[in-house]
């Protein structure tokens, strides 16, 4: 199945979810942040709340409903327990060019527990490297926007999420989504996990897969249609686009200053505690 991650049902996100259930063949299912009340939708719809979270025994921080994706996966198993593979992919993702369908189709040929953008050991200078940090694995990195984990994956993971919730440590100190999942799966060593690259070679790349650089909704919809298949993120339109260019400014400005102190604290932490 495919999780379609997002606050608001629109016009442009359901011609989205239309897309990615024509393409796929799979039934796809919003996964909808209800903590500030009901959103209706034309489609299944998985409710995101902190009530939910904790039923199933996993720590809330406070930006939970951001910082951890990899909730939306465990929610979604409890409701659709049938699937085998769930995909999670976030409402500012687009695809353009053709071979959407020939691109789902080979994944679904593809077994690995793990399909993901920029998977890989994470490097000094990523900002979550720190939280994945513990004496005995290696932290991992991933970039969450699509996703994709097996039935196997998810109850590992959550069985991983739910051990860390009874942790003081690890609660003081709780790693997002990219960092846990690929951290927890790569540690594993039993899992198949793989870059999404290695089902569609040039699938994506660092222009037109990011987190730092907007692209403008309006703009890319009248392109001209690539000669491959092109995966973007973030594609945002009218205000929420100038909404995420202010938000960006002042995020990199605090993370600069903070990154070289938390690396030392959290650096001597890692020391004290497990995976």
């Amino acid at each position: 199945m495919i999780i379609l991650r997002a606050t608001k049902v629109d016009a442009q996100l359901r011609g989205f979810a239309d897309e990615l259930a024509a393409a796929s063949g799979l039934t796809v299912a919003y996964l909808i942040d209800e903590r500030g009340g009901t959103v209706e939708t034309d489609r299944p719809k998985i409710r995101l709340t902190q009530e939910l979270c904790e039923s199933i025994g996993l720590f809330c921080p406070g930006d939970f409903a951001w910082r951890c994706g990899d909730y939306g996966f465990y929610l979604a198993r409890r409701q659709f327990p049938e699937a085998s593979f769930y995909w999670q992919i976030e409402f500012d993702v687009r695809f353009r060019g053709p071979g959407l369908a020939a691109f789902f189709a080979a994944c679904a040929r593809d077994q690995a527990d793990l399909l993901a953008a920029d998977f890989g050991i994470a490097k000094r200078d990523w900002w979550w490297r720190m939280f994945a940090q513990a004496r005995d694995v290696v932290p991992y990195r991933a970039f969450f926007p699509v996703t994709r984990l097996s039935a196997h994956a998810v109850d590992n993971l959550l069985a991983k999420r739910v051990a860390h919730s009874r942790q003081w440590l690890r609660r003081n100190h709780w790693p997002n989504d990219e960092a846990f999942v690929a951290t927890t799966l790569a540690a594993d060593g039993r899992l198949d996990v793989r870059d999404l690259k290695e089902v569609w070679p040039n699938l994506y790349d660092a222009a037109t897969f990011t987190f730092t650089q907007p692209i403008k909704g309006e703009d890319l919809e009248i392109m001209p249609i690539n000669e491959r298949l092109i995966m973007y993120h973030p594609v945002l339109f009218g205000q929420d686009f100038a909404d995420k260019l202010a938000r960006l400014k002042i995020q990199v400005a605090v993370e600069s200053i903070l990154l070289r102190v938390r690396r030392k604290v959290y650096s001597k932490i890692a020391r004290l505690r497990r995976w």
